[in-house]
């Protein structure tokens, strides 16, 4: 799944800085582009579905020990406050591409 390669280049490590941070630089210096920028791409038409997941994603709430899934409340009331008539596929992709997310994010990397 493309959003899932995204966010896997997008995590930040300990240090704060992201895989797809530390390729770039390596790209600058080299002049050699690594094949790990070259990921999957999300789909025209599925465009959408992401903007609307990083604009749901940046009002997500936490428990203390990380971030808490997107429900259909958070869903809904995003919806009505912006104004959006979704469809109920697009409801079950942002709810796969947030299973997706957190999933990558809360991969504990050894």
């Amino acid at each position: 799944m493309a959003a899932r390669e995204m966010f896997r280049l997008d995590k930040p490590d300990t240090g704060g800085v992201s895989l797809r941070a530390t390729l770039e630089q390596a790209y600058k210096s080299t002049g050699v582009r690594p094949a790990a920028l070259d990921t999957a791409v999300v789909p025209f038409c599925a465009n959408h579905i992401m903007e609307w997941f990083w604009e749901l994603n940046a009002a997500r709430g936490s428990n203390g020990f990380g971030a808490l899934p997107l429900g259909f409340g958070d869903i809904a009331s995003w919806a009505s406050l912006t104004g959006r008539l979704l469809r109920p596929l697009e409801v079950r992709l942002l709810r796969v591409v947030d299973r997706e997310f957190l999933s990558v994010m809360n991969k504990v990397e050894a």
